[in-house]
């Protein structure tokens, strides 16, 4: 049958609506009246559904419309047609009469008169969305079962238009067979293909549910409600032997491709291919501007797709069947799109970085209204018990259903099969540990290679999955996060330790650097001393710099030492401000070399910094004696703590940070600078510098960094200025003198045993033009 529905603006045929309002309005004026507008807008309502005309319906399809909703070339033919009607039925009325003297072409169509055409959709032709076969070829005619054409008869033209009261019902389509064809995409379809709702639908089931059910809606449209477009990925071909137009294409021509598309709010795992008229029909905007400029997404090249492929094949191989892959030498055409999109999305961005929060799996529990008592059931205690039986039977259906659509697509379970940690845990009547990993049925993650603005709630990976042992991990994290408390201390505190107490804690060899990293990590003999010179002047409460040559690993050095006064002395907690290209870097050497660390970076967009802020940095409520932080160290960026909100919101708000690292500290050379106002107003008793080049222009910049480094001994600036504004000998050994408890520099040629540098000399000629510039600059 004809949908109820117009194509384009989706309500039922006119003479429907405006009875419906009118009934509105009868109902409306026995009541008391809101407004002084309320009839006239009524009325305004019943004009505009009175200018939309008649009833039109597509002989092939399932397509109605509006008269006033069609296009103005349609709307001509239709009047055409109802002309040559009206004329031919005028002539046979008055056979003798001068045709000229006939009826003129109608103004338009009344709203209860209904008439047939063929839409401007089975006028393009188009196949089957299912099984990929000529639906209706162009120009609206039917292939038949042999693979020939036949001419559709048309309505006769005295039966163009017809009276929805007359003889003829206006709800009646026409008799041939009609196609589906879905409210959104457009595409067209046969009801015998369509995918059934259960597997023993009978096909008037199956109508039914498309139809009634879906709302007019084919499979793929009907799974894509709830889900909102986030970026488009890449295209293919489909079917996949479709041959392509040639470029530029028009996103408004019904392309034979389809597109990998990441939903809003959903990971990479979750990305899905979606047919090229659903992107027209809901984004069109982001359609037309990728086929445009392409993809902004950095999908991995072929060859390092193929690569990863034969690599998780391998990892696999004892437990699967060998399987021809695709020919490699095979490729296609530029204008096939990237047919194994899938396989080039990095694997990072599908492996879990950090678990943020979780939801735990619980479909035990009560249901309400169960367990009325004794009274209830006594007399009947056989056919209860059958009874509830078969309901526990459905219920389980109903819950392995539900988490079967958890883990395989990404669906999100209701809170009747879930419950929270806290409660979990006072179910339980224990702390959750990660042995009760498999609990976990949802999870906000941090994917790798990915900013948090990006991180969503998913199912994590199962045991059988490459992704677990990283889920794991990031569980492990998560719990470790809970136990992390900072005592509250006082700004002016300072911990008595015996001077030059640090020599019995000293670090003799590589091997005797336990702090959870893994024993293959050795720091090199010149580190070792880099190590222990930042770990002895922590102890004599020393500021330093450590300005060994790009290269020597000050990074290495310097996550060592927090590890190893975190681990031994509980001196956290650690604020490092780095380059934000760098800051990443900064997250995995403290992984690596301090694993047993809590590590947060604190960076990104305002998104990012806000889930951060929620899920990363502080408990729901302080521990006794404690403050709200819940990190032993915080990685962020010359940004963010010059960021007016997050200054005060997250760096001010610790009333004590045990160590400040600032890395390229040369950032710092200007005592005017935000950056050097922002970090002289945080409270740190210890505070490192990092830097391969401390004195780059003046020597102004060189007191500036020791004054941030100790105001107390550094405070006067212009007198040091002036004391060292001509330099003799003397007093450059006095200033030296005066820095080298600061300063630890390094080089390359002093501690690494290089070979000779070799130098090769490529002679390479100038273009003409190079020539010309070379001589114009002479």
């Amino acid at each position: 049958q004809h949908r109820r529905l117009c194509e384009k603006c989706h309500l039922q045929p006119a003479h429907e609506e405006v009875e419906r309002l009118s009934k509105k309005k009868r109902k409306g004026g026995r009541r008391k009246k809101k407004s002084e507008d309320e009839f006239e807008d009524s009325d305004d309502e019943v004009e505009r559904e009175m200018k939309k005309g008649g009833w039109v319906r597509c002989l092939k399809c399932a397509v109605s419309a509006h008269f006033g909703c069609l296009a103005s070339a349609q709307r001509d033919e239709i009047l055409k047609a109802a002309k040559e009607r009206d004329t031919a039925q005028w002539i046979q009325d008055n056979p003798d009469a001068d045709p000229k003297d006939g009826p003129t072409k109608r103004k338009g169509l009344q709203i209860d008169e209904t008439t047939d055409f063929i839409c401007g959709h089975c006028m393009k032709g188009g196949i089957c969305m299912n099984c990929n076969e000529m639906a209706i070829l162009p120009g609206g005619t039917l292939p038949t079962e042999q693979g020939k054409t036949e001419d559709v008869k048309m309505a006769d033209p005295s039966d163009d238009v017809e009276m929805a009261d007359g003889t003829k019902n206006a709800t009646e389509g026409p008799a041939e067979e009609l196609l589906f064809r879905c409210l959104t995409c457009k595409r067209a379809g046969h009801y015998e293909h369509l995918p059934p709702p259960e597997i023993d639908s009978s096909p008037a089931e199956t109508a039914y549910y498309y139809q009634v059910d879906t709302h007019w809606l084919c499979d793929d449209c009907h799974s894509f409600i709830g889900k909102t477009l986030d970026k488009i990925i890449a295209w293919r071909p489909y079917p996949s032997n479709a041959i392509q137009p040639s470029e530029p294409v028009n996103y408004k021509d019904n392309l034979p491709r389809e597109y990998l598309v990441k939903w809003e709010g959903r990971s990479y795992r979750r990305t899905e291919w979606v047919p090229h008229m659903w992107l027209l029909s809901t984004s069109p905007a982001k359609l037309k501007n990728f086929l445009a400029v392409g993809t902004k997404v950095d999908l991995l090249d072929e060859a390092t797709a193929r690569k990863r492929a034969m690599e998780e094949a391998s990892e696999h191989m004892s437990d699967v069947e060998e399987t021809p892959g695709p020919d490699a030498s095979l490729t296609l055409p530029t204008n096939q799109g990237i047919v194994d999109a899938e396989s080039r999305i990095p694997k990072g961005w599908k492996t879990v970085d950090r678990v943020l929060d979780f939801i735990l799996w619980n479909p035990h529990k009560p249901a309400k209204g169960k367990g009325k008592g004794k009274a209830a059931r006594k007399g009947k205690k056989k056919r209860v018990q059958r009874i509830e039986s078969d309901e526990e039977e459905e219920d389980d259906e109903e819950v392995k259903e539900i988490r079967e659509k958890a883990f395989e697509d990404g669906e999100e379970p209701p809170e009747s099969v879930t419950e929270t940690l806290e409660e979990w845990e006072a179910r339980n009547k224990r702390k959750f540990t990660v042995d009760d990993i498999d609990d976990v049925v949802w999870a906000f993650i941090k994917w790798q290679d990915l900013g948090y603005d990006e991180a969503t709630w998913d199912a994590p990976p199962q045991r059988e999955d490459s992704g677990y042992d990283d889920f794991r991990r990031a569980l492990e994290r998560n719990l470790l996060a809970r136990t992390v408390k900072v005592p509250k201390k006082m700004p002016q505190h300072v911990e008595d330790r015996k001077k030059d107490g640090f020599t019995k804690h000293r670090l003799k060899q590589p091997t005797d650097l336990k702090i959870g990293q893994d024993p293959a990590l050795k720091l090199m003999p010149f580190q070792v001393d880099g190590f222990n010179w930042l770990c002895d002047n922590w102890w004599n409460h020393q500021p330093c710099i450590l300005a060994d040559e790009m290269g020597l690993g000050k990074t290495v050095q310097v996550s060592s030492f927090v590890g190893n006064i975190v681990d031994k002395w509980d001196a956290f907690p650690v604020l490092v401000v780095v380059p934000n290209s760098t800051l990443t870097n900064w997250v995995r050497e403290f992984e690596r070399w301090a694993p047993n660390l809590r590590v947060v970076p604190y960076y990104g967009e305002a998104k990012a910094r806000q889930i951060i802020q929620r899920y990363e940095l502080t408990h729901p409520k302080a521990p006794p004696g404690c403050t709200e932080a819940k990190f032993h160290v915080l990685v962020t960026s010359y940004e963010a703590v010059t960021h007016k909100t997050d200054f005060g919101g997250v760096f001010k708000k610790q009333p004590r940070w045990e160590v400040l690292i600032i890395d390229e500290g040369q950032r710092l050379k200007n005592d005017k600078s935000l950056l050097f106002t922002k970090l002289n107003e945080l409270k740190a008793k210890h505070r490192v510098i990092m830097t391969g080049t401390p004195l780059n222009n003046n020597i102004r910049e060189l007191f500036n960094l020791m004054n941030f480094l100790d105001p107390d001994n550094w405070s006067d600036l212009e007198a040091l200025e002036t004391e060292y504004e001509e330099l003799t000998e003397d007093l450059v050994k006095q200033l030296h003198d005066r820095l080298r408890p600061y300063f630890l520099r390094r080089i390359k040629s002093e501690v690494l045993t290089l070979p000779p540098k070799n130098e090769v000399i490529v002679p390479v000629s100038m273009t003409p033009i190079q020539k010309e510039l070379y001589r114009s600059i002479l």
